[in-house]
């Protein structure tokens, strides 16, 4: 077993014994929100703030992704992050889906070479 996966076990086992109580609940909604900025959750000031340029730029890249490979950006919201794929690996085929009506229209005109699924 790695030592990754003992402390990971460590811990499942004993946070909430010690920091599961009344008196840590600011502890643990600072510890929450600092996870989900760290995940690049709500962190929408830009791609590299987000993490989604590392993803583009060496996640990808590792797990074989190259120019015209295909992906689906699910909420893709107003598009940017298809734009960065596609800044990046410009002969890429992108499917961007948004079901919220108005961003996708906002999409549509960024990524207006990509074809798009307006739900």
């Amino acid at each position: 077993m790695s030592m990754s996966n003992i402390f990971i076990r460590l811990f499942e086992q004993n946070y909430f014994k010690y920091f599961g109580k009344a008196r840590h609940g600011e502890l643990n909604y600072r510890l929450f929100k600092t996870l989900i900025k760290c995940l690049g959750i709500n962190n929408w000031e830009s791609s590299s703030v987000s993490g989604e340029k590392w993803v583009i730029d060496c996640l990808l890249k590792q797990y074989g992704f190259q120019d015209g490979s295909v992906f689906f950006d699910v909420g893709a919201n107003t598009g940017i992050y298809a734009n960065e794929v596609l800044t990046t690996y410009p002969t890429a085929k992108g499917f961007p889906f948004e079901l919220g009506p108005c961003f996708g229209r906002s999409a549509a005109r960024r990524l207006g070479n990509i074809k798009l699924k307006l739900s």
